[in-house]
């Protein structure tokens, strides 16, 4: 593009295909491929703990940046807060800084800045997700849509 940088999207969907099946630059199965070593940034945005061998699906996110590339990831925070809402969300883990850190450095990729976020709302979801645990059961509060005073104040949020 005219003075501005190339970017490129990828669905979710491709990382429920695994995304370390990602090899070269042609189409299988209807799904863009790249290069080796072709972005400078990478962003992945609450997709990490959806991969069941998150390891191997990082080293592959590495192969794909350039020597001096950046990679960006949230993740859900603290593995024990783990439970129903996790599973209807087809979620197979929860990080702390640590084992995320612990995770990414085994794909040789180097964490130069890690911390949590969001915080504001993390009391709202502490209360949530221990309701949860007290309930025992597979629903999880904060799964469908709530009414619309509760909705209204949490936009405004």
């Amino acid at each position: 593009p005219q003075g501005g940088r190339a970017t490129t999207g990828v669905a979710p969907t491709l990382f429920e295909n695994e995304l370390y099946h990602i090899i070269g630059n042609h189409h299988q199965d209807g799904i863009v491929l790249f290069w080796l070593h072709s972005f400078d940034l990478i962003c992945v945005f609450d997709v990490l703990e959806h991969i069941q061998d998150e390891k191997k699906a990082l080293m592959k996110i590495a192969s794909l940046l350039k020597p001096a590339g950046t990679l960006i990831i949230t993740v859900s925070a603290y593995s024990w807060l783990y439970g129903a809402h996790d599973k209807m969300l087809h979620h197979f883990w929860r990080y702390s800084k640590n084992t995320l850190n612990e995770t990414i450095n085994y794909s040789d990729l180097k964490v130069s800045k890690s911390s949590y976020f969001n915080t504001l709302l993390f009391p709202l979801v502490i209360l949530a997700r221990l309701t949860d645990m007290l309930k025992n059961s597979d629903e999880s509060i904060g799964y469908s849509t709530p009414n619309n005073i509760v909705n209204h104040l949490f936009y405004r949020v």
